[in-house]
């Protein structure tokens, strides 16, 4: 499946991300900066014009890498559209640093060095190319502290929840299903009382989580959402199957 790039603009934080047409090449831009990922052509259809866009990434001198990349879907069995994200490496600043101040000659050993915070900067796309949301996260180590992690994730979820709940085509697909038919009230009752036990910041779609939680019947359930700036996105929802899970539904059976 070809990636389509089509115009687009988007507030992710207190950056304006937009995508456009510049003669024969398409072109992102991040924080005011031009990013321009491998064209292989232009096109039409009834959604009008667009760009075909390779796989792509590209790291700059200044620690940023910009990422064009198609996102296969397990459940769906095929991919489902693809995103692009703009990401600093906190280990690789540290590390440009470090080299620019030896050029100088100082003694790295005796400064302090401060880098800047890792950031996530996503767009995602459906497969029309279509722009479904965007996402933007610091990456702030929690020591490796799980637990802390994970509740600072289910109050971004909540905080996101509260504002807005926007449920994706796959996700009213999956919960319409005649073997599972979960209810949005029910989705909201996770959101409200249920626990993250999976977390997965590099998600393409955007930062996103697995929380569990218990439908109307006390039945367990399972939903993976993104937490955006305005609105929470819900990505899909299903009933955990027990040959998969632990006991809990907590933790996934390795085979």
């Amino acid at each position: 499946m070809p990636i389509k790039a089509r115009p687009f603009r988007v507030q992710i934080s207190d950056a304006e991300v937009e995508g456009f047409f510049d003669c024969d090449t398409f072109v992102f831009t991040f924080y005011g900066m031009r990013f321009l990922p491998t064209v292989t052509g232009i096109d039409k259809d009834a959604r009008g014009k667009f760009a075909i866009l390779q796989d792509t990434e590209i790291s700059y001198p200044d620690g940023w890498v910009l990422t064009v990349e198609t996102h296969y879907d397990a459940e769906l069995g095929s991919e489902w559209g693809y995103h692009v994200s703009l990401s600093r490496n906190e280990t690789e600043d540290r590390k440009l640093l470090e080299e620019s101040l030896k050029g100088e000659g100082v003694n790295i050993d005796s400064v302090i060095l401060i880098t800047p915070p890792r950031q996530l900067s996503s767009v995602y796309f459906n497969p029309h190319g279509v722009m479904d949301g965007s996402a933007y996260q610091p990456l702030e180590s929690t020591g490796g502290n799980q637990q802390l992690e994970f509740e600072v994730v289910r109050e971004s979820v909540r905080s996101s929840g509260a504002q807005q709940i926007l449920f994706l085509s796959h996700a009213v697909r999956q919960m319409s299903r005649p073997d599972r038919m979960i209810t949005t009230s029910e989705v909201r009752t996770v959101i409200a009382s249920g626990e993250v036990i999976e977390n997965y910041p590099d998600d393409p779609r955007g930062p996103s989580c697995l929380m569990l939680g218990y439908g109307a019947t006390g039945r367990p359930i399972h939903l993976v959402c993104s937490p955006k700036p305005d609105f929470l996105a819900i990505i899909t929802a299903y009933i955990p199957n027990e040959d998969e899970w632990s006991n809990d539904f907590r933790v996934r059976i390795k085979r």
